[in-house]
């Protein structure tokens, strides 16, 4: 019978406990990478959205020159490498304000905007 020496049976608890610390650190770097990069598309998701309010001929018709837009709600979807989001934002113009709701998908390495309405006193408007 082989007895084990005490330095063995510690040598054997310093390596599962470096497994172990070293899965949590891989786990945790990943997941903040993950996180990252989800809040990067959602900040160029509204930034495309914004872009698109600004440059939107029937906003500037029914709301006069754009001031403020202003995002109020998202949400996401779709797969991870293409993902979906609906966004509303509060926009003022120098006649009026309303409410535009823009859906935007990531596809081909690019945002593309998929729709865009504007609510106004009731009534709704298709951006595209």
């Amino acid at each position: 019978m082989e007895e084990t020496t005490e330095q063995e049976q510690g040598g054997s608890w310093a390596t599962i406990i470096g497994v172990v610390l070293m899965a949590i650190f891989i786990i945790g770097a990943f997941s903040i990478f993950h996180m990252r990069q989800e809040r990067d598309l959602s900040q160029d998701a509204v930034g495309i959205a914004r872009n698109f309010i600004r440059n939107s001929p029937v906003v500037d018709q029914n709301l006069g020159a754009v001031r403020t837009v202003q995002a109020t709600s998202e949400s996401s979807g779709g797969a991870e490498d293409s993902p979906i989001y609906a966004l509303d934002f509060n926009v003022s113009g120098a006649k009026a304000a309303g409410i535009v709701k823009v859906s935007v998908a990531y596809a081909r390495d690019q945002w593309q905007v998929q729709s865009g309405d504007l609510d106004l006193n009731g009534k709704s408007y298709n951006l595209r």
